[in-house]
């Protein structure tokens, strides 16, 4: 599929102007063509509906769903009660010990408020956030001689 070169370079101008994006947005969230040809010309740039919607076909199909552009910003958090657990076990007071919870969230501070929702009695004590690198474990079966 060819792409109008006038089109290619007025998304590109789109996501470099801030305001034109915003403008680009609302007019492509409401289907409103005329105003996203308008916004093009007022621009400089000279292209049909159907060029148009030509090159919104193209960026549709390379460009992942957004869920799964969401799930490239999502980081793998290791978080730490900092209070002290009420029943003695080996992390009782010792917060290397601890297993932690492993919380998916785009930024420590996100982490670190999934944390607080579940244990909002110890907000005060607050959380340790680690960015966690994942890590593949190897299983192996060890048998014994009976």
């Amino acid at each position: 599929m060819q792409i109008s070169q006038s089109v290619l370079d007025f998304f590109t101008a789109v996501l470099q102007d801030e305001s034109l994006r915003e403008q680009f947005a609302a007019a492509l969230g409401s289907q409103d063509t005329p105003t996203i040809l308008n916004l093009a010309k007022a621009k400089g740039y000279d292209f049909t509906a159907n060029e148009l919607r030509q090159g919104l076909k193209h960026i549709h199909n390379i460009l992942p769903n957004p869920l799964e552009i969401e799930n490239l910003a999502v980081r793998e958090y290791r978080c730490t009660r900092n209070a002290s657990y009420s029943h003695d076990c080996i992390g009782h007071d010792d917060l290397t010990a601890r297993q932690g919870y492993y919380i998916q969230a785009s930024s420590a501070e996100e982490a670190w408020e999934k944390m607080a929702a579940r244990f909002p009695e110890e907000t005060k004590e607050g959380f340790t956030v680690q960015e966690w690198e994942g890590f593949d474990v190897v299983i192996e079966e060890v048998k014994r001689d009976c």
